[in-house]
């Protein structure tokens, strides 16, 4: 079929593909920008959110070592003997801590 077109017909169509290219690769960067703008103003409201979460916990106001031994006591299985009987056992019932904001999430997910 291309052997039957005449130089001028193959250079319309070569002219018209490279025109289709160029509009479809504009297009995808427009798209890509569209993207990336979201990306943005997404990241922009997430750090919003994360510094009046900072301002705003009591939790999160006290120093890191407190918060610490709060987690460790809320994480972790506790189980209390008395004369070999167990008396109070208590799993993992805060297992969804890290789950509540994004800094508990840092800092507890690996004890969970």
């Amino acid at each position: 079929m291309l052997a039957d077109m005449t130089t001028n017909e193959q250079a319309t169509i070569a002219a018209q593909s490279e025109v289709e290219s160029t509009k479809l690769s504009a297009l995808a960067d427009e798209v890509g920008d569209d993207i990336e703008e979201d990306k943005t103003a997404d990241l922009a409201r997430r750090e919003t959110i994360t510094e009046a979460t900072r301002r705003n916990s009591s939790l999160l106001k006290l120093p890191a070592e407190v918060r610490n031994t709060i987690y460790e006591y809320a994480l972790r299985d506790r189980t209390l003997r008395y004369a070999g009987r167990v008396v109070h056992s208590r799993s993992r019932s805060m297992h969804h801590l890290p789950l509540t904001c994004r800094q508990l999430y840092e800092e507890t997910h690996l004890l969970v």
